[in-house]
């Protein structure tokens, strides 16, 4: 990539980095990451956090360069590296017994989660040498962890120093780059349900986030053309948007802003892998496909006479869901099996009322012109369309995930219980559309 290319993406990353005390570096070679480090953190003891893959991609290389100790994280009985709590409170303890003034996560997506927890726990900084563009969480105040078979948002210090050399971005496998970009893909529905909690429940909406989650999409869609060509140029530009994107949460206070019904589609996949062996792919990869179906059902509220629909509803004695608590329980709890028990405090606050049901469509009746032109502005004019994602080499559907009609249905219907986030499958839900919805998608066969 030019030098002109870098030096315009870096400022832009230094200029939105310096608000949140972030140092943000992009730059053309991973040669430069150790004078960074010790520029920002000199005379510090740092240790470097790696898998066996990343200490041969990156690890062994900086941590020579820079005089520091090595955690490595060991995979699972399946061969696989996960971000667990077990998994966490290991690195905690390895960094603490190393006396670690500086971490550095060398990897993406679970190495970064696991360093973020760790430092948090221990009061020191944590930086991230990334390895590939394929998810958005870098620069995010949270680590997601699997606890009890369930993914959780534990909240923690967003890394100090990242730094994404395009040089080694620019090696990662063509499915994690693609991933990447279907992590921000999401940008539509994910918006349209921060805002949709926002006017029905009164949650917080902030601009400032907003304008960065744009200005990510923006980047990204610049990006899609050249990806699965790997140019530095397109690699740069999917990288400083996903940086941007994390900072969103960040500000935020939330994953909201860029983390809807389609992450809780995605981290629905992710349970059921690890507690029953269910189909799984990488995070983004099932983020664009779950983000095509929520376009496609926003699409239907959009398309419905919800004023009539509404009104309808709150003049009956108690609106969708009919069922009681009790009734729901013992119809989720054998979905869900060995979950269960961690699930179950999560439905049961998504269930919520009768009464707060009631008030959420009311809210929705008084003022659905409006929440109509603002979601129909947020969604974009083509929602549902499969362009950019083929474009980057991104799966289109459920099947190209592994997972059978019968699995998908269950994950659209289901998803919205596994964390209390309101989203288009809640508002479905409320309106007593989902589970027709769903299948009204299903039968079209294209997702």
């Amino acid at each position: 990539m030019s030098n002109d290319g870098i030096s315009t993406l870096q400022s832009v990353l230094q200029r939105h980095g310096a608000t949140r005390a972030l140092h943000l570096h992009l730059v053309d070679r991973l040669a430069e990451a150790p004078a960074l480090l010790r520029r920002h953190y000199p005379g510090q003891r740092y240790t470097v956090v790696v898998d066996a893959l990343t200490a041969g991609l990156a690890g062994d290389q900086i941590a020579l360069a820079v005089g520091a100790g090595m955690v490595t994280v060991a995979p699972r009985r399946d061969g696989s590296v996960v971000a667990g709590r077990v998994e966490a409170e290991q690195v905690t303890r390895q960094l603490r017994e190393q006396n670690t003034q500086v971490a550095i996560a060398v990897g993406a997506g679970t190495l970064n989660d696991l360093t973020k927890f760790a430092s948090q726990q221990l009061g020191i900084p944590a930086c991230v040498v990334a390895t590939a563009t394929s998810m958005n969480g870098y620069t995010s105040a949270c680590a997601a962890l699997l606890d009890g078979g369930v993914k959780v948002s534990v909240p923690c210090a967003a890394p100090r120093l990242v730094i994404a050399p395009v040089d080694l971005l620019c090696q990662a496998p063509a499915r994690m780059i693609a991933a990447g970009f279907g992590d921000l893909r999401s940008r539509p529905v994910s918006g349209a349900d921060w805002y949709l909690g926002h006017r029905l429940l009164g949650t917080p909406y902030a601009a400032e986030a907003l304008h960065l989650v744009d200005a990510a999409a923006h980047l990204a869609s610049a990006s899609v053309a050249h990806l699965v060509e790997r140019t530095p140029a397109a690699i740069a530009q999917l990288a400083a948007a996903l940086l941007l994107s994390g900072m969103a949460m960040d500000i935020a206070g939330t994953s909201a802003p860029s983390s809807g019904g389609e992450h809780l589609i995605s981290h629905c996949l992710d349970m059921f892998h690890y507690a029953h062996g269910g189909p799984q792919d990488l995070h983004g990869c099932q983020v664009g496909v779950a983000t095509l179906a929520a376009a496609h059902l926003y699409e239907r509220l959009l398309a419905t006479d919800v004023l009539s629909l509404t009104s309808q509803l709150t003049s009956q004695p108690t609106p969708p869901p009919e069922e009681s608590w009790d009734d729901l329980a013992q119809r989720l709890a054998p979905h869900f099996g060995s979950l269960w028990a961690t699930v179950q405090p999560v439905a049961r606050e998504v269930h919520g009322d009768a009464d707060h049901r009631r008030a959420r469509l009311e809210v929705l009746r008084r003022d659905w012109p409006t929440t109509r032109r603002s979601l129909r502005d947020i969604l974009g004019h083509d929602p549902v369309s499969t362009r950019d994602l083929l474009l980057a080499g991104a799966p289109v559907r459920f099947v190209d995930l592994g997972l059978s009609p019968g699995d998908t249905r269950a994950a659209l219907l289901h998803a919205r219980f596994v964390r209390a986030r309101y989203t288009i499958l809640d508002l479905a839900a409320d309106l007593g559309m989902l589970e027709t919805w769903v299948d009204e998608l299903l039968a079209t066969g294209g997702l």
